[in-house]
């Protein structure tokens, strides 16, 4: 789910609200754009497409009605992980069309710039974040004791009360119903 949410509105050619940052170079599910669509926008059928800043890993999502938030024209969209690959200026293209039978007519194109701020990591960060063993160990050896109490119980309403009596901090006033 996404924690940020970034306010913008299709009108003609602009993006008006392009320019704010969505995010740092390699993350991805923080952010989403209300787009709010009008005037010429309105009944066409609308396609993203992200390059990040270098102008690659290309990412297209089409608009569907299960995106629509709000009003007819409003949609939330989540920004995609390839458009956040390499700090800069990622970029959106919003293209609509009119469809009439087998013939698609390209009615309106709008393009904006996103931010991308730098993420700064050491070269060894992938190493840094391995488990050694004896964490490895620790955590299977709670995972298989919590397995072991679990298979001896038939009722849910146990398994809860097994696994809340388990937590440190769980003082015994949740009842279970």
């Amino acid at each position: 789910m996404e924690h940020k949410i970034i306010n913008c509105t299709v009108s003609e050619e602009y993006i008006i609200g392009a320019g704010e940052c969505i995010g740092r170079a390699g993350s991805h599910d923080e952010t989403a754009i209300l787009l709010e669509f009008r005037d010429i926008w309105c009944g066409l059928s609308k396609t993203l497409f992200w390059t990040n800043a270098d102008g690659t890993n290309g990412t297209m999502q089409i608009l569907t009605p299960d995106m629509l938030q709000g009003g007819a024209e409003t949609y939330r969209v989540p920004v995609p992980y390839g458009a956040k690959t390499r700090a800069g200026m990622a970029k959106l293209t919003i293209r609509g069309v009119m469809v009439e039978g087998e013939t698609e007519t390209v009615c309106a194109v709008a393009e904006g710039e996103f931010e991308v701020m730098q993420a700064e990591m050491p070269e060894d960060y992938r190493e840094q974040l391995d488990i050694d063993a004896t964490a490895a160990e620790q955590i299977m050896a709670a995972v298989n004791e919590i397995k072991e109490s679990i298979s001896d119980i038939a009722d849910k309403n146990e398994i809860v009360e097994a696994v809340l009596a388990a937590l440190p901090y769980y003082d015994g006033r949740v009842t279970v119903v």
